[in-house]
């Protein structure tokens, strides 16, 4: 059984908190969790899980492997991702139209969010069991992911794991450009 669950999912659809974020154009990938949110391992040591592709394609170049799990660096913390953003970006590196990425095979994935399972010894802003939100640049798409401390974030705990996934690379994009190219601000 693949730990895996890929599809469109838009917010949370707790009661509420208003209507779901339909503006937001992302698909979700739910990484590493059965579907009630529980981790896929149960015990034990977990074997990563990713999704790669293998060849510049269409989605079904999308495959699942089994990868070792990543370990810490100082500056890292260690993420279990239990969502993973799915953009633009994504799509044009697995057609081979995205120039910043590397050739496949490839795990995508920009953005994710999840639990802190460990840290590195100079990451001292989130610790094991926050809820935190990442930006990765690659790499997403896995059920365990090492990622620059610097690029995690607390997620807000009036959001749920999806809502929180989704936007930032959209919104860094619109920031970006509104100042870059439009010379706002």
């Amino acid at each position: 059984q693949s730990a895996f669950k890929l599809g469109i999912k838009w917010g949370c659809g707790r009661a509420g908190r208003g209507s779901p974020a339909r503006n937001n154009t992302n698909v979700l990938v739910q990484v590493g969790c059965d579907r009630a949110g529980h981790p896929a391992y149960t015990s034990g040591a977990p074997s990563m899980q990713q999704i790669v592709f293998t060849r510049i394609g269409g989605p079904e170049v999308l495959t699942l492997r089994t990868a070792p799990d990543p370990v810490p660096q100082p500056d890292q913390a260690l993420i279990r991702v239990r969502v993973a953003g799915v953009n633009f970006a994504d799509v044009l590196a697995r057609m081979g139209l995205y120039p910043d990425a590397p050739p496949p095979p490839l795990v995508l994935g920009y953005e994710v969010a999840g639990i802190v399972e460990a840290v590195g010894r100079d990451v001292r802003h989130v610790h094991p069991g926050d809820n935190v939100v990442a930006l990765t640049r690659f790499g997403g798409y896995s059920t365990h992911l090492a990622v620059a401390g610097s690029y995690v974030f607390r997620r807000p705990p009036d959001l749920c794991d999806a809502d929180a996934a989704a936007p930032p690379v959209n919104y860094l994009t619109a920031l970006l450009a509104l100042y870059k190219l439009a010379n706002v601000g």
